[in-house]
């Protein structure tokens, strides 16, 4: 039988080892055994919905001066309702936060 989420993953770009380390997460194992093995990085199940919208709106910058501002609002707000994402609310904060994490990067990147 194929199992529907691993098809969703693997549609969203993921290879199958990190494929795996989702799925033995989602199923209650540790997936830090699966990453180990495969040098992949591990999503935690409750981080999905957040990494799914930022995935869709990675590209949706607002720049001044040349400099990444911050995500364009509007568009995260469709992508999180386009993707119906359950608990908009909490996905919208981890959003907020990947943006502050990427705009520190992003700053270290142009000092450089």
């Amino acid at each position: 039988m194929v199992d529907q989420r691993a098809e969703e993953l693997r549609a969203q770009g993921l290879d199958e080892d990190a494929v795996r380390a989702w799925l033995a997460a989602e199923d209650g194992e540790d997936p830090r055994a699966q990453a180990a093995e495969s040098a992949q990085f591990v999503v935690w199940p409750a981080n999905w919905p957040a990494l799914r919208v930022w995935m869709a709106v990675q590209h949706q910058w607002r720049f001044l001066g040349g400099r990444p501002q911050g995500l364009r609002l509007g568009d995260v707000d469709v992508a999180l309702r386009r993707l119906r994402v359950d608990d908009a609310d909490t996905v919208f904060a981890q959003l907020l936060e990947m943006q502050e994490a990427a705009l520190e990067v992003f700053d270290e990147q142009r000092q450089h």
